[in-house]
């Protein structure tokens, strides 16, 4: 199940922990990445970031959702802040400019 040559897969959450399950067996990134049809370096970034998918994968985050890159900010917690912010003033019908 290779991709063609220049096309990148995104890996949906669901099968993200699955490769986190093949490395967790003894697999090796090089192995579960020619078996998932993505590269090498996609594996062991999945790895690196074990934590935050498996709290995603308990959270019960969208199964099929595909994400190709989330980037860290230096605020991330006040993003997160202004982010409940929006949410509660949109669910509220409030304004937001």
């Amino acid at each position: 199940m290779e991709s063609p040559a220049g096309k990148r897969k995104a890996l949906t959450l669901e099968q993200r922990v699955a490769a986190l399950k093949k490395l967790d067996s003894g697999q090796s990134c090089r192995d579960v990445a020619k078996e998932m049809g993505c590269g090498k370096t996609q594996i062991a970034r999945i790895k690196s970031e074990k934590e935050d998918v498996m709290k995603e994968w308990e959270s019960g985050a969208r199964i099929d959702q595909k994400t190709v890159k989330r980037r860290k900010t230096q605020y991330e917690d006040l993003n997160n802040v202004v982010w409940e912010w929006f949410c509660t003033a949109r669910s509220k019908n409030l304004p937001v400019e």
